[in-house]
């Protein structure tokens, strides 16, 4: 049976990710969103193909890689469910991901940035999911930057991951780790 999955950039240590889990779990309390694992999304809505077929295509762009590194810098939000409160990586990092984004894209078949169709790649790591008021969302992201937990954290990848996106997001899997380079 063909699923729903998505390309997720995850932090190598588990130090990383639970630091970061920690404060996801804190807002997920505060606010009442679903808990979700810490990733910075590399290509969503992947459909129509098996598992085993989306790992393979992941193969067929990761090798050309190198393991990398996202340095968390600023605490943004905006007005879309899985991109409520987020942190964006250093500026100077938005090019190799934007090209790696690109080469999934390819592998996948989905439109490019901005072109007929395409929607721009915007590179983040999520931290509240949801719908809230704007005051709700800047206190929120005012309160995660104060604590200085997440701002200055570095992610040191070395694969893409294949989830699987049936179900809440408590309810998503991973499927594969495909190692770069």
């Amino acid at each position: 049976m063909s699923g729903k999955y998505t390309l997720w950039l995850r932090a190598d240590t588990p130090q990383t990710n639970e630091k970061l889990r920690k404060t996801i779990d804190t807002y997920t309390q505060k606010l009442g969103g679903p808990s979700f694992e810490p990733h910075v999304t590399l290509l969503g809505s992947i459909r129509g193909m098996e598992a085993e077929e989306a790992v393979e295509r992941v193969k067929s762009f990761a090798k050309d890689f190198k393991p990398f590194e996202i340095l968390l810098t600023d605490i943004k939000v905006k007005s879309i469910y899985f991109q409520c409160v987020l942190a964006t990586p250093d500026p100077s990092h938005v090019p190799f991901l934007t090209s790696l984004n690109t080469a999934a894209r390819a592998a996948f078949g989905h439109k490019q940035h901005g072109g007929e169709g395409g929607d721009v790649y915007f590179p983040h790591l999520s931290l509240v999911y949801g719908l809230y008021d704007q005051d709700v969302k800047e206190k929120a992201a005012a309160e995660i930057k104060a604590e200085g937990s997440v701002v200055g954290t570095r992610l040191d990848v070395k694969s893409v991951q294949v989830w699987d996106m049936e179900g809440t997001p408590e309810q998503w899997k991973v499927v594969a780790e495909v190692p770069l380079g």
